[in-house]
């Protein structure tokens, strides 16, 4: 297993997120269009990839800014079948490493308060709730 980073196209990032789109609670699909988000991600993000032949199967994305000393997730996503492997641990991990080299030194992100099981990884790579609303929690880890 190796990470790379921004290796991928809009079109791997679209794919791997529709085959994540049932781990995603609520789906994926329900709240955002994949296709434009893919496009975002790919222009904008900083991704963090793990691959498997030729498919993308566990991706972590998201955005420095430097005025805040932040890095902010927008994505974390581990295709269903890879979930036990412990790839979003190793991407967090590996985020962190890179994190203190940029000068950043917090990492946030946002997450449906239904979807207990990532709050719970989140929980165990200790992220803490910083705010909340009524359907997110917003979690910090200081690095």
């Amino acid at each position: 297993m190796t990470i790379s980073q921004n290796k991928s196209s809009a079109l791997d990032i679209e794919n791997h997120l529709r085959r994540c789109d049932e781990v995603f609670i609520p789906n994926l699909a329900s709240y955002i269009n994949i296709e434009v988000y893919a496009e975002k991600l790919f222009k904008s993000a900083t991704r963090y990839e793990i691959w498997k032949s030729y498919n993308l199967i566990s991706l972590l994305a998201g955005y420095s800014n430097y005025s805040q000393n932040v890095f902010y997730i927008s994505n974390i996503s581990v295709e269903k079948e890879f979930i036990s492997k412990s790839y979003g641990k190793k991407l967090i991990e590996y985020l962190i490493q890179e994190i203190k080299l940029s000068g950043l030194n917090s990492i946030e992100l946002e997450v449906f308060k239904k979807n207990r099981r990532a709050i719970n990884f989140y929980f165990k790579n200790n992220f803490k709730v910083i705010s909340q609303t009524a359907n997110k929690l917003r979690l910090k880890l200081i690095v």
